[in-house]
C-alpha cells in the first residue's frame, strides 16, 4: 500500500468512518484512504461533493469510485490526466452511448500535493459534474454537462477511496480504466493509496466549503520528481568531493 500507516491506526480510523450514512439528512464523511464502504453514500443522491488531497507522483491511481460497471462514477489518474468516468451502460458489456468521460491535465503538478474537488449537481434537468485540481498557485478545472437527465449517478456496488471496491465504472468501455480492475487495486493490493498519499471528505446533501481546502490542510508530503531526486543526489556527491579536496 502506498503511503501506508500502521495497521492499528488505519483499522481504528476505518471503523469510525465506515458507519452507515443517511444521505437524506445530509452528512460530512471523513474518507479513509485504502478502504471501501458498503453504505453507498452517493447512490440516489443528487447533490454531493468530494474534496481530496493527493500527492502527485506520476503513477496511475484510483482516487474515488462509487457504484461500478453499468451504473457508477470513477475519479482516477491515468498518466498526466485526472479523469472522470460516469457509466450508464450495461454490466459486462461495452455500451458507451450515454456514458461520459472527461479530464484535466495535472502534469504541471507532478511532485506536488494538490487539492481535488469533484462536484456533482444533478438537482436540475441539466446535470453537471465538475472536476478541479489546484496546488494553490495554479488551477485546472472542467465542468462537464452529462447527456440527458441522470437519475442515479452510482449503483449499489460499494464505494472505494484510493482503491477499487468491487468493479470500476467504464471498465468495459476504456482500456485505461480496465487496469484498475486488477487485484493490485483491490483488497490489500500494492497499488492502493494509503494515508501518506491521499486524504479526503465527502459532502452528501451538505454544503461543501466555499473554496477548495488548501493543500497544506491535508497533512500530505510531496513526492519529489525523479529528476529532482537525482539532482539532489548529484549535488550531495559534488559537495562531498569538495569537502574531501
Amino acid at each position: 500500500m502506498k503511503g501506508h500507516l500502521g495497521f492499528v491506526l488505519v483499522f481504528l480510523s476505518a471503523s469510525s468512518a465506515l458507519l452507515p450514512v443517511d444521505p437524506v439528512e445530509g452528512a460530512i464523511i471523513n474518507l479513509v484512504p485504502g478502504a471501501s464502504r458498503t453504505d453507498d453514500p452517493v447512490t440516489n443522491v443528487a447533490d454531493w461533493t468530494l474534496d481530496a488531497g493527493y500527492a502527485v507522483d506520476g503513477t496511475n491511481d484510483v482516487i474515488f469510485e462509487a457504484g461500478g460497471d453499468g451504473t457508477g462514477v470513477a475519479l482516477v489518474v491515468i498518466g498526466s490526466d485526472l479523469t472522470v468516468y460516469q457509466d450508464r451502460g450495461d454490466y459486462l458489456a461495452a455500451s458507451p452511448a450515454n456514458d461520459s468521460m472527461f479530464s484535466v491535465d495535472i502534469s504541471e503538478f507532478l511532485g506536488s500535493v494538490i487539492s481535488i474537488r469533484l462536484d456533482a449537481d444533478l438537482s436540475t434537468p441539466i446535470d453537471i459534474l465538475t472536476v478541479t485540481a489546484t496546488d494553490g498557485s495554479s488551477t485546472v478545472t472542467n465542468a462537464f454537462t452529462l447527456p440527458g437527465d441522470v437519475v442515479n449517478i452510482a449503483g449499489g456496488n460499494d464505494t472505494g477511496f484510493g482503491m477499487t471496491a468491487a468493479d470500476l465504472a467504464g471498465i468495459d468501455e476504456d482500456a485505461g480504466l480496465l487496469q484498475f480492475n486488477g487485484a493490485s487495486f483491490k483488497g490489500t493490493g500494492t497499488d492502493i493509496l494509503g494515508a501518506g498519499s491521499l486524504a479526503g471528505n465527502l459532502y452528501v446533501n451538505e454544503a461543501a466549503p466555499a473554496t477548495i481546502p488548501a493543500t497544506s490542510s491535508w497533512g500530505l508530503t510531496a513526492v519529489p520528481e525523479t529528476g529532482s531526486t537525482l539532482l539532489i543526489g548529484f549535488t550531495g556527491i559534488l559537495a562531498g568531493l569538495r569537502r574531501r579536496r
